[in-house]
């Protein structure tokens, strides 16, 4: 079964449709660029949001709203260039409205204009309405979420755009690692006020590769410890990725998330775990390695990682067993049996 497509009700889509329709009218990619990064705080719903206009190179317009912090230094790292653009997709956790036209929205996107009896007009004249959530597919906004993105749009044509046109110094703010923040108060008459500030960019949580961000099952390690498997002179890379082709059996469309290791020597895939990508993802390190030892019998001498989070899964584990860990910049095996597995893929879906 396909995933069904959200329900916004009438009131709240047109409503959206009016505040993203008065900001296409201001054009603010005429005026910001996309590394004008400013900051929307909506303390009662306890809401952080990283907003960047998109369109000064007049490609694709909208508004691209991160979440929190982490979503943040998604942002940051996209715009000076150590984000592969082509890995975003998977890992951005963000809000976004695109101004498209008509012939570049799907025709279940197109319904809900043709149900509420909404006729955009003009050049980029439908909005497009997109959730990005970290494994997740990119997704139509829920009502929430179109709540959410209505208070984002006003208080950009009605604060962040006047700060801007008031006050040029806020240009290029992000290359001197602070940000134009806007926070909303109360005024007690139920409209928007929102305060201008100046503020540093949010720190960075990087997990740490000694880190095990888990509860360890002890059991399953004293009874591997118990075994006394064959000891063996290999090096393993161990990673994780992407599937390129979503499986859309669910609530929500999925990018399955693979985690796998690799003899360096014979590029032999030892295991394979496919899962959706949640919070669970440094157990399931921690159960792929302890299955592949288990299967084949054997405890390699090293592991190799290119990732912390990845790393910080099989810590405890190469700790107890004596396994020397190292974090390497390239993973070429891992990257070979990637290839292979999604020129399989690829096959696959052709039949």
């Amino acid at each position: 079964m396909e995933a069904a497509m959200p329900i916004i009700s009438e009131k709240v889509f047109r409503d959206l449709y009016k505040e993203t329709q008065v900001v296409r009218e201001l054009k603010p990619w005429k005026h910001l660029y996309d590394n004008d990064i400013f900051v929307l705080r909506f303390p009662a719903d306890d809401e952080v949001y990283y907003c960047s206009i998109i369109g000064a190179n007049d490609e694709t317009y909208g508004v691209c709203c991160y979440r929190g912090g982490e979503g943040f230094h998604q942002l940051r790292k996209l715009i000076i260039g150590e984000l592969d653009q082509s890995k975003a997709v998977y890992i951005f956790d963000c809000l976004n409205v695109y101004y498209n036209n008509k012939s570049e929205l799907q025709s279940e996107e197109i319904q809900i204009f043709e149900k509420y009896s909404i006729e955009p007009k003009g050049k980029n004249g439908y909005p497009n309405y997109m959730t990005f959530t970290p494994g997740l597919y990119p997704w139509p906004i829920e009502e929430k979420e179109a709540l959410t993105l209505i208070k984002i749009l006003k208080a950009v044509h009605e604060a962040v755009l006047p700060q801007y046109f008031k006050d040029e110094s806020i240009h290029g703010a992000f290359e001197r690692n602070v940000l134009p923040a806007f926070t909303e108060t109360p005024d007690g008459k139920g409209k928007m006020n929102l305060e201008f500030s100046i503020e540093h960019f949010p720190d960075e949580i990087v997990q740490s590769p000694t880190d095990t961000p888990f509860r360890v099952d002890e059991l399953k390690l004293a009874n591997l410890k118990k075994a006394q498997l064959k000891r063996v002179e290999q090096i393993w890379e161990v990673g994780s990725f992407f599937s390129p082709e979503p499986v859309m059996e669910k609530e929500r469309p999925y990018f399955p998330n693979m985690i796998i290791a690799v003899d360096v020597d014979s590029e032999f895939i030892f295991n394979i775990d496919i899962a959706l990508y949640d919070s669970s993802f440094p157990l399931r390190v921690f159960n792929t390695l302890v299955a592949s030892f288990e299967k084949h019998e054997i405890i390699p001498e090293s592991l190799h990682f290119n990732d912390a989070l990845t790393m910080a899964g099989a810590a405890t584990l190469c700790q107890s067993l004596k396994i020397e860990i190292e974090m390497k910049e390239n993973l070429p095996h891992l990257e070979t049996a990637k290839e292979e597995l999604f020129a399989m893929f690829t096959q696959d879906s052709q039949h």
